[in-house]
């Protein structure tokens, strides 16, 4: 049959006909390729054409096509997405959420998705359809179903987030035996036993940290701690061959900044993950994260070549201490090495520059930890060693509170039944296969149904609550502890979840709370600080992002050693 012998108006609803096919195909297969997404974006309706050329000639007839075509294949995934057939359905969210990924992109950006999420909970209550095919849970009880030993691998964002390069990161491995194998040597790299390597580094850093902030009186604490945490995670993982100094030279080739760069960006392609997979074909669009990589990748050879002067964090990446029967190629150490400088350096960075910050809103704690730290660490001791820090309960208290407050990673991490699983059952919900998921911290972290008073900084919570029963801790009253949380207060431990869950938990978290017990206990003995005159604490909230991690803003602060 020639393309003549049919109507125009048959021509169109053949046009329909292969648009609703492609979107059956789009839904059945999520091909992600880029010349596969071509060959069904512009190849069908180019087979189409001549239906309509013959009508209308080549230049309307081939635009009149691709209109159609693309109209009704538009109209076809929103109508499906909002409709009753869909299987998230019954659950509530913004009706742009449930038609386009890019509404929540869009959020993202904004870098307030944090809040829009709490925001959406408190709306709709424990379970939100965030997007076509995504859902956010603010129930404690699923916690470990999700994320537990049980629970369910990384969702596609991490596809996105990495750009799906030939070789992963650990953090974007999806499979759940690549993923344990792969984590092995950087469990055994933060053990007890291991984190004894790093504390000559940390206690080095801190002391340098402490004297710069000292000689500066006025400063913005922000700036020097990311540099700080920067160089410490750069020598635990390369052992200080040759040092990053970036508090020495405040990042004067922008390395770092590169790194924030490229982190940032990634939260689009986190929320349209095939948009990540093209960004290979477009490197030239990734400068700032390339810039950062052909960092670690110049350290990571020269660490090679230099071999091995301690037991850092490189030492067990590339199997130097024997212990894996097959030793990894270079090219997966170079890209765990990426990963842990970014991993460890702006997150505790973050905690670092909130905890100063609640401390100096909060003069009470902030006399009561510094009273027992002077107690626990007189003057002529050194509180950058851990064995003082072992002895101030309040400190770990302040610490927990802060990441209660200002979880790391905000909003969760997506999780996603395995292919060909058949979906899962989390609770009373069946996510069916190409569903993700995801508990959102920040909300859970600030529910009164989990923790009395949530939006309050209350250490002494922590000091509170018994380990034997933490959901139904004894009253602060009975341990002589102001808490002012009244007589029967709720702290649920379940709910604490600020280094993530399960087998894909943050390895680093102890290298982390070293940093943070030992260089806040060495920055309270040694400096007296302030926020800075004129400075409103107020604005410190405003200027929080959610981008991926906690993005702070500037903490102007005047320093001064403590006589």
């Amino acid at each position: 049959m020639s393309a003549l012998s049919l109507t125009p108006t048959d021509s169109v609803l053949a046009v329909v006909a292969g648009a609703l096919a492609t979107h059956l195909v789009f839904n059945r297969f999520e091909p992600t390729e880029l010349p596969v997404v071509a060959a069904l974006l512009l190849g069908t309706p180019s087979v189409f054409s001549p239906l309509l050329v013959g009508h209308h000639g080549i230049l309307k007839g081939t635009f009149l096509t691709f209109s159609v075509f693309l109209a009704t294949l538009a109209a076809s995934v929103a109508l499906y997405r909002i409709s009753p057939f869909h299987p998230l359905a019954r659950y509530p969210g913004p009706l742009l959420a449930k038609i386009s990924r890019w509404y929540w992109a869009y959020i993202a950006v904004q870098g307030h998705q944090h809040t829009e999420f709490q925001h959406l909970h408190e709306i709709h209550g424990d379970v939100v359809r965030i997007g076509p095919n995504e859902l956010s849970f603010r129930d404690v009880s699923l916690i470990q179903p999700m994320m537990g030993a049980q629970g369910l691998p990384k969702g596609p964002m991490w596809d996105g987030r990495t750009f799906k390069p030939p070789v992963l990161p650990l953090v974007g491995l999806r499979d759940v035996q690549e993923h344990a194998r792969r984590r092995r040597p950087w469990t055994r790299a933060f053990s007890s036993a291991a984190l004894k390597e790093y504390e000559p580094v940390v206690a080095r850093r801190g002391a340098q940290l402490v004297e710069i902030l000292a000689e500066q009186k006025e400063t913005d604490f922000v700036h020097w701690i990311h540099l700080f945490t920067f160089d410490i995670m750069s020598d635990a993982l390369f052992g200080g061959n040759p040092g990053a100094e970036m508090m020495r030279t405040q990042d004067g080739e922008g390395v770092m900044e590169s790194m924030k760069t490229g982190f940032e960006a990634a939260q689009v392609y986190e929320n349209i993950p095939w948009l990540g997979y093209w960004m290979r074909h477009f490197p030239q669009l990734a400068q700032a994260t390339k810039r950062y990589r052909t960092m670690c990748f110049q350290r990571g050879m020269q660490r090679y070549h230099a071999g091995s002067k301690q037991k850092d964090l490189f030492y067990y990446l590339s199997n130097e201490d024997g212990a894996e029967a097959h030793t990894p190629d270079k090219s997966t150490v170079l890209a765990d090495s990426a990963l842990a400088i970014i991993a460890g350096s702006d997150t505790t960075a973050s905690v670092f520059s909130t905890l100063l910050f609640l401390l100096l809103r909060h003069p009470r704690a902030l006399a009561r930890l510094r009273a027992e730290l002077d107690a626990a660490c007189p003057p002529e001791a050194d509180a950058l060693d851990p064995q003082h820090t072992a002895r101030v309960p309040y400190l770990d208290a302040v610490i927990n509170e802060t990441l209660r407050l200002y979880p790391v990673v905000p909003s969760g991490s997506q999780r996603a039944p395995e292919r060909g699983s058949g979906g899962a059952v989390l609770g009373e919900h069946f996510i069916p296969e190409g569903t993700s998921v995801r508990v959102h911290f920040w909300s859970v972290h600030r529910d009164a149904r989990n923790f009395a008073r949530p939006d309050a900084f209350v250490p002494e919570r922590w000091l509170a609550s018994t380990p034997t029963n933490p959901t139904t801790p004894a009253p602060g009253k009975d341990l002589g502890l102001d808490t002012g949380l009244g007589k029967d207060f709720v702290h649920d431990a379940r709910a604490f979840v600020p280094f993530s869950a399960g087998p894909w938990n943050c390895v680093g978290r102890g290298l982390a709370l070293l940093e943070l017990r030992c260089v806040t206990a060495h920055l309270l003995q040694r400096l007296d600080i302030r926020f800075k005159e004129g400075w409103d604490p107020a604005a410190w909230e405003g200027a929080l992002e959610d981008r991926f991690v906690v993005k702070t803003g500037r903490l102007p602060v005047v320093v001064v050693r403590r006589g």
